[in-house]
């Protein structure tokens, strides 16, 4: 039997139609190139020729001409177009940072710069300033009242009345008017206590409420100073003198010549010191706590220790010498004696 041939069956191989077409690109391409590259050295030729005869001058790096910046890298020149002139960038300075820096070890070893010593010069002599000698502090004795040859050792007043104050701080009224019935002056305590000028500062006149709480300093209730009592004595006729700093001398003067004396004192001469006090009118005076007046009426220095003799708040009184003087002085030596 006879084979019947397939129809759909190529039994003849078919020429690859793409095979040939890609051989054919690539074959045309690998000339291209070979031609390009051909040129590019003919050109560089040309260039290198040129050049070394000195008929073209390529610019550096950096270099416009034109409007054109040239760029120069290694033997071959490019050519970047710029239409505008390239202006830089500010470049921001970086803050600057302390750092480290390590020191590696050089083949060249380091020398030390030579120092040249400042030249020396001998010291001068110290400069001394000379210290101002003082005077040499003398320490003064304890005062010990020696009596005047022309004055008594042991002298009192004993023919004299007084009488208890009537309120708390009318000590000064109380002395007064039973000094001024002693020279034959009758004067009422309140009457007198009234009369007397109001004022802050004692060396003016009365300082606040004679009611008031004794063993107080201005501006609270406190007294009245030699001053305003002395001047309202005088206005009831009695020849009444304020004093300041008066010695001891003086005061054993007034009582040997009988008249006793109205003292300012503190307590029951108990020690202090006085303090200062600025008024509202701006003076300064010097105030103590527990300020009162007695009347000074005689003293014994034929007895040790010294004696005085007080008339306090209408009671007789003995002190020492001594505590009265220090009671005394903080006041500098107030007092009001009979004038002339």
């Amino acid at each position: 039997m006879k084979a019947i041939p397939d129809p759909n069956r190529n039994t003849k191989a078919l020429p690859n139609s793409s095979s040939k077409k890609d051989s054919g690109c690539l074959l045309q391409l690998l000339g291209m190139l070979v031609l390009l590259l051909m040129n590019c050295v003919l050109l560089s030729v040309l260039l290198f020729m040129a050049q070394m005869g000195g008929l073209i001058k390529l610019p550096t790096w950096g270099e416009v001409q034109n409007g054109v910046v040239i760029a120069q890298a290694t033997s071959q020149a490019r050519i970047y177009p710029s239409p505008t002139p390239i202006i830089p960038k500010p470049v921001k300075t970086p803050s600057w940072t302390p750092t480290r820096t390590l020191w590696l070890a050089s083949s060249t070893p380091f020398v030390p710069p030579t120092f040249t010593a400042p030249p020396t010069f001998p010291p001068s002599p110290p400069t001394y300033t000379p210290i101002p000698t003082l005077a040499p502090v003398v320490q003064e004795a304890a005062y010990t009242p020696t009596a005047s040859p022309s004055l008594p050792l042991n002298t009192l007043i004993s023919k004299i009345v007084v009488n208890k104050q009537t309120l708390p701080l009318s000590s000064e009224a109380r002395s007064a008017v039973d000094w001024a019935a002693f020279f034959g002056k009758t004067i009422d305590e309140l009457e007198f206590q009234n009369r007397l000028p109001k004022s802050d500062n004692p060396n003016i006149g009365f300082v606040g409420d004679p009611n008031g709480l004794w063993g107080q300093i201005p501006p609270n209730s406190y007294g009245v100073y030699s001053g305003p009592v002395a001047a309202l004595l005088r206005t009831y006729g009695v020849n009444a003198q304020a004093r300041r700093n008066m010695s001891w001398n003086q005061l054993k003067t007034e009582i040997a010549g009988g008249k006793p004396v109205i003292v300012w004192i503190k307590g029951n001469l108990e020690p202090g010191a006085g303090v200062p006090y600025i008024s509202s009118n701006g003076s300064q005076t010097m105030v103590t706590p527990f300020e009162r007046t007695a009347l000074f009426v005689g003293y014994n220095q034929t007895v040790s220790p010294a004696m005085v003799d007080l008339l306090i708040d209408g009671t007789p009184q003995k002190y020492p010498l001594s505590d009265f003087l220090s009671s005394w002085n903080i006041f500098n030596n107030m007092a009001i004696t009979k004038g002339g």
